[in-house]
């Protein structure tokens, strides 16, 4: 299975990006679960359905990128759970460094190698195995089983916000993301903005008055000035009580772009930082995201250019991007503790809840209302790298996991 799904290129590198071999890869999925009597939906969201999403981008369209939805039906009142997944992957550059086609999987020494192989077609294929075990050994689930997969997830979440937005919905899922079998509850927030500072154009090689006087400004120099500044902050946050918790790494005020300037021989009359700052789930604002979080970015900003006389009269622009909301289930959640006793039931006895530093799906699916965790074959450090794997004997192990917390979680049917 998974061989099959690293076979179709689903790379995508913006949000703008032309599909690739998305509408194959669906099409294959779609037929696989027919096949094991689960209805299917595959369906293309138009823009209109989720432009007015905060975290849309200008430009994207699910055009050739469809989504699936598939259902294997419980014969009673069980609960109903939700296995998804996004089969999107990230280029496979330097495709040189490769040891072996980013795109035919192979197989060795125990493990599968290939794009995707880890992030995250090897969990699609692990809930894929078990979907299909139970169906083919006739396990009559009383709650209904659902699988999910969509695109987007390596840009902005699109494939599986534009889900929800379409009504699908299950009493709790399963993000099949790479976490090496342990539980993901917990993930930090994403705020990605940027900095942007005027400064006066200028010939470079030519004296200049002083700027009261018209002469040339940099603003890369007062760029640089800023960026001290918030990284005092961010060495700061290293030391906050408030930003501190025990599954999730201390958030980072990252500056992770730089551009500005306009010819080699002037003054650059333009510079622009972009920023990657995380945030923690106790740190959310009303609405559930980074506000308290940006304002106190925008305050440091604002204070340290009103000390600047150029940067008094012209303060800088922060724009603000993108916020992916963070999230935190209990360790008591219903989800949670099933899918504890699957684990162990699956010989994972010594699995253990822990944090996503990053972001995935399931908070999506969270803030929804189908509390979701992440567990998953294969380990984030595989993602996105030269030669991406993922362990055989995860796959095998995820698959068992997944069929023993449908059994828990739905429940088996009259005559099942």
């Amino acid at each position: 299975m998974l061989e099959k799904l690293i076979s179709y290129d689903t790379t995508i590198c913006t949000a703008a990006d032309a599909a690739r071999d998305d509408p194959r890869h669906q099409d294959f999925v779609a037929g696989y679960l027919r096949d094991i009597g689960a209805e299917v939906e595959l369906f293309e969201p138009s823009v209109e359905e989720v432009a007015d999403h905060p975290l849309y981008l200008q430009g994207q369209s699910f055009a050739s990128r469809p989504s699936l939805w598939a259902r294997l039906r419980g014969r009673g009142d069980g609960r109903s759970l939700l296995f998804n997944g996004h089969y999107d992957t990230v280029p496979a550059d330097p495709i040189a460094e490769w040891t072996s086609d980013p795109w035919t999987a192979e197989v060795r020494a125990g493990r599968i190698y290939g794009r995707g192989a880890c992030d995250m077609k090897g969990g699609i294929a692990a809930a894929l195995a078990a979907a299909a075990a139970l169906a083919q050994e006739g396990v009559s689930l009383a709650g209904d089983l659902n699988v999910n997969v969509v695109p987007f997830e390596e840009v902005n979440g699109m494939g599986t916000i534009a889900t929800v937005r379409r009504g699908f919905r299950a009493d709790a899922a399963v993000c099949c993301e790479p976490t090496e079998l342990e539980m993901v509850v917990a993930c930090r927030g994403i705020l990605i903005g940027t900095v942007e500072v005027e400064g006066r154009a200028a010939h470079a090689e030519i004296g200049q008055p002083h700027p009261e006087d018209g002469g040339g400004v940099s603003a890369i120099e007062k760029l640089i000035d800023l960026l001290v500044e918030l990284r005092r902050l961010d060495r700061e946050w290293s030391q906050r009580s408030d930003k501190q918790h025990p599954l999730l790494s201390t958030p980072i005020l990252l500056p992770t772009e730089i551009d500005g300037g306009e010819f080699a021989s002037s003054w650059p009359g333009r510079a622009e930082a972009t920023l990657n700052v995380c945030y923690l789930p106790g740190e959310v604002d009303g609405d559930g995201h980074g506000g308290r979080v940006r304002a106190e970015i925008e305050s440091l900003i604002a204070t340290a250019a009103s000390l600047d006389p150029w940067l008094a009269e012209r303060p800088p622009t922060v724009r603000w991007n993108c916020d992916f909301p963070p999230v935190e289930l209990s360790a008591d959640e219903p989800i949670v503790t099933a899918a504890s006793a699957a684990l162990e039931a699956a010989g994972r006895a010594d699995s253990e809840l822990v944090g996503l530093d990053s972001w995935a799906d399931h908070v999506t699916l969270s803030r929804a209302g189908i509390p979701a965790i992440c567990l998953g074959p294969g380990s984030i450090h595989q993602a996105h790298g030269v030669d991406e794997y993922v362990d055989l004997h995860q796959l095998e192990a995820a698959a068992r996991a997944y069929v023993e917390l449908a059994v828990r979680w739905c429940g088996v049917g009259i005559g099942g």
